[in-house]
């Protein structure tokens, strides 16, 4: 099942309602990061990205408002070498996507967060690379094919 929520920016409304009534398994969000990964305008490192644009969909371990099962990680990671999907992992820090609101449904929801990186988000030209929503497809597309109650099972 899929649900496409409402409202993510304004308090994950639309997730709270999906995952409360559709009560899944377990949840992957969809979404885009920030891709901070343009050098310094001092010439000092960058040390502030969360992804780079070309290196393939990132799959969160946490952000502001969850910490991704460490199973479902896993598994979206294996998932992409099993088939060669490039990937990479956000880095922890700010923001959010829905899995913040879904993971905290009724005993709780295993939740991940798998995004496409894009430049200058919330404004009329986000920038993003078409190989890296095309990974994002491909890498949600074999991981749902793939998946197995096991998954979960796994500690």
């Amino acid at each position: 099942m899929a649900a496409f929520t409402v409202q993510e920016e304004i308090g994950l409304r639309g997730a709270r309602v999906a995952g409360y009534t559709l009560n899944p398994d377990l949840a992957i969000a969809v979404d885009s990061t920030p891709a901070l990964d343009l050098p310094m305008w001092d010439n000092t490192e960058n040390d502030r990205y969360n992804t780079k644009l070309g290196q393939g969909p990132a799959i969160y371990i946490s952000d502001a408002g969850t910490i991704s099962d460490p199973r479902l990680v896993r598994y979206l990671a294996a998932t992409g070498e099993k088939y060669g999907i490039p990937f990479q992992f956000r880095q922890p820090g700010g923001g959010g996507t829905d899995a913040g609101s879904i993971h905290k449904q009724r005993e709780g929801i295993p939740s991940v967060s798998l995004s496409v990186p894009g430049r200058h988000a919330h404004t009329a030209i986000t920038i993003a690379r078409l190989s890296d929503w095309q990974n994002t497809l491909n890498l949600l597309h074999a991981a749902l094919t793939d998946i197995t109650p096991s998954v979960l099972s796994q500690r």
